[in-house]
Parts: C-alpha cells; sequence; structure tokens
C-alpha cells in the first residue's frame, strides 16, 4: 500500500455472517474460522455487516 510497506494477504475473511442469529455462525464456529485464518497467515478481515 504505497510506501508503508504495509502487506495485506491476498485472500480477506469476510465477518458479515459471524454472530447473526438465526442464520450466521455461532460464537464458537466464528471464533474457530477467524483462529484458522490467522493462523494461516491471513490479516485482512471484512468487517462490514451489511452490503447495499
Amino acid at each position: 500500500m504505497g510506501r508503508s510497506d504495509l502487506a495485506v494477504s491476498p485472500l480477506a475473511l469476510s465477518t458479515m455472517t459471524f454472530g447473526t442469529a438465526p442464520w450466521g455462525s455461532n460464537e464458537a464456529d466464528s471464533r474457530a474460522v477467524f483462529d484458522a485464518y490467522v493462523d494461516a497467515g491471513g490479516n485482512f478481515v471484512d468487517t462490514a455487516d451489511v452490503y447495499v
């Protein structure tokens, strides 16, 4: 990103359905997905809760 030497993951993790009842992932499942993403080297998280 410019000259900042900031490096982001080539793939983002979307968390839109984390913790959203009744069709989203519960807290434990959301945490497991997030932890797996971070453990795999991910560092680009999309935290939007709605898209228009």
